[in-house]
């Protein structure tokens, strides 16, 4: 992992920098933001094209400005909490080994990735301690194994109640920054009808 960007400049200047070379270079890096704002900011694809970069899923992907999407892998990272201000870490799954530093929150549901999991019975107690990082203004991060089931129901069902959005309409918002997110059927239908609920609820206001 890079504590600080590549210089580019001493990019530029290496050896396999021709613009006719045959040779070429694989630098396997973490998906850190700042380095990759570097990478597309100055056009390393046109500058380097010898360069190939290999990047590692280690930062998680950002939904809301304080909500985080991510894998196991990311919550066994502690340079993501100081680089995104991540205070809060909620843990969607069992058995899954996380590193927390102390004057952290971590909330653990042990909930396996099965259709027939209860997970809305869990969606006022995750929104508690989602509301709690958003009022202290510091991230949180939402995490099951992967980051593609378990977590991204959750997160899901808090766009769909936070910010009164339709399942689809959270799911798109949630897609747009971690693509591969796919609930898992019972999952879907608990946030189907997640949706019906708020939208009686609502009626009646």
């Amino acid at each position: 992992m890079f504590d600080n960007p590549v210089p580019f400049d001493r990019l530029l200047k290496c050896p396999f920098g021709g613009k006719n070379t045959t040779q070429s270079v694989l630098l396997r890096a973490d998906n850190r933001p700042r380095f990759m704002d570097a990478v597309a900011n100055q056009k390393w694809s046109t500058h380097l094209p010898w360069l190939t970069i290999n990047f590692i899923k280690i930062y998680p992907d950002k939904v809301l400005d304080f909500m985080f999407l991510g894998s196991v892998r990311t919550a066994q990272t502690v340079t993501v909490y100081h680089d995104l201000d991540i205070k809060y870490v909620l843990t969607v799954g069992r058995g899954l080994e996380v590193v927390i530093e102390p004057g952290m929150h971590h909330l653990v549901f042990p909930i396996q990735d099965f259709p027939e999991e209860n997970m809305s019975g869990l969606f006022l107690q995750a929104f508690d301690f989602i509301d709690a990082a958003r009022e202290e203004k510091k991230g949180i991060l939402i995490h099951c194994f992967a980051g593609l089931s378990r977590s991204v129901t959750i997160a899901a069902a808090y766009l769909m109640k936070a910010k009164h959005m339709t399942c689809d309409e959270a799911m798109q918002l949630i897609k747009q920054a971690r693509p591969a997110a796919r609930p898992n059927e019972g999952f879907m239908q608990e946030l189907l009808n997640y949706q019906r609920f708020l939208e009686i609820e609502r009626a009646k206001q």
